[in-house]
């Protein structure tokens, strides 16, 4: 049970039956002895169950931790972001866009990076057993959103009213909008912007959620633009003035173009990146490939010092910050069409990117299945996490594991519509046949 909980980038399982109250107090027992009694800061999502775990947690930390800081029901940018501010570790409860018998906890360091291999140590002490005591601890309650919101106000210049669809998904980013985004010369349309402890029976992910009513809100009301965050807010999607949803690359590139046309330094991305962003970020930068997964693309841009950095999943890095933020992203967004008399249609469509296409597929083992992929595959290149076909200017082909679900992920990247499917036909015949 514990094996399937602690996953590579955080502890995610169904609620009670793998992750429950009992489990998070020894979680807590178990964070107190791994940072050594230190000072550790925790906070949680809108799901019905993470009051209850963060409560149990907490009892778990007043065992183990001398200085404890709370800084309640939050997005994720929050908790990472405070993280970075007092320089220590923390932990925010949420299993993101999962369903809403899901939750989780997410581990960051105190340079705002998610955890990777500590988990590994975690997990030892977490079954061990074996915890610190602490007779004295001070514990405080904060709210990170005067520190958040300053910081980003000074870093976001809104030049000219823009009228703007603001989408939670019922999701944790409702708890700080409107009040973030009213900061600025916005008019707002509010979507789905309660939080709700079940989500309004919705899934909060905006690449798999009904969007119908989003996209009819920015028609119906001439709106600039669109944005909608998946269940902690540390992804965005960005819908254009025409309704349609823009690929993460697309909103990669604009950011690239606009904030960083004057700079010149490191860029990180992931392998599944446009081919045509990797190219546009070669012409003036230093471009790094980074696999997929938020922990490992923090630390990459911390370590080169990288002026931004992405995920083609919608995990967007700003300003050297080793953490993705949806709320921010959004802003930068609308600092760029503040700033031109062109609609952000017309910005996107000068970029004539490559058709691509994700899809998952739900396995009982993914390494089992994955391992019976590469035994078919003639002509590949071991990543991390799968294999990658590269067809040069034809396209490629990425088929990987996913690390947050029991999931093969197959990703496709071609020049046309018929060389995507048939891409497609080949290599789902390939995974069914691995599954049988």
């Amino acid at each position: 049970m514990v094996d399937s909980v602690f996953r590579e980038y955080d502890l995610r399982g169904k609620y009670p039956a793998q992750i429950d109250e009992g489990f998070a107090k020894r979680l807590g027992q178990a964070t107190g002895t791994f940072v050594k009694g230190k000072k550790f800061i925790i906070g949680y999502d809108v799901r019905y169950s993470s009051l209850s775990l963060h409560d149990h947690f907490l009892s778990g930390l007043f065992d183990t931790c001398k200085e404890i800081i709370s800084i309640g029901q939050v997005p994720s940018p929050l908790l990472s972001f405070y993280c970075w501010k007092e320089k220590t570790d923390g932990v925010m409860i949420t299993a993101s866009h999962n369903p809403i018998d899901y939750n989780g906890f997410k581990f960051f360091n105190s340079k705002g990076i998610g955890y990777s291999s500590e988990y590994k140590l975690l997990k030892e002490i977490f079954n061990s057993g074996k915890f610190v005591k602490t007779e004295n601890h001070f514990y405080k309650t904060v709210n990170s959103f005067l520190d958040y919101s300053r910081y980003v106000f000074d870093n976001i210049q809104i030049d000219k009213k823009l009228k703007v669809v603001i989408d939670s998904l019922n999701a944790s980013a409702a708890l700080v909008l409107p009040e973030l985004y009213n900061l600025f010369n916005l008019e707002l349309i509010e979507i789905r912007n309660e939080p709700k402890s079940n989500f309004g029976f919705i899934l909060p992910n905006p690449t798999e959620a009904d969007m119908s009513e989003t996209y009819k809100a920015v028609l119906d009301n001439k709106a600039d633009f669109a944005v909608a965050y998946d269940g902690d807010a540390d992804r965005a999607a960005i819908i254009d003035d025409k309704a349609r949803m823009l690929t993460p690359s697309q909103v990669g590139a604009l950011i690239v173009d606009y904030f960083l046309k004057d700079k010149k330094g490191n860029i990180i991305l992931t392998r599944d990146c446009s081919t045509q962003l990797k190219e546009l970020v070669q012409k003036k930068h230093h471009l790094i490939i980074s696999d997929i997964g938020h922990p490992i693309v923090g630390s990459l841009i911390h370590k080169e010092q990288a002026l931004f950095g992405m995920e083609d999943s919608g995990h967007f890095f700003h300003d050297n910050f080793s953490f993705s933020d949806g709320l921010f992203t959004g802003l930068k967004i609308a600092q760029i069409l503040s700033q031109t008399d062109k609609k952000l249609s017309k910005l996107v469509d000068k970029y004539k990117f490559n058709l691509q296409l994700s899809e998952y597929y739900e396995v009982d083992d993914k390494d089992k299945i994955l391992d019976k992929v590469g035994e078919l595959l003639k002509e590949k290149e071991k990543t991390r996490d799968g294999y990658f076909i590269d067809f040069g200017s034809k396209g490629w082909v990425w088929i990987r594991k996913s690390n947050t679900s029991s999931k093969i992920n197959l990703i496709i990247e071609a020049k046309d519509q018929k060389q995507l499917t048939n891409l497609k036909d080949k290599y789902q015949q390939m995974i069914y046949k691995c599954l049988k």
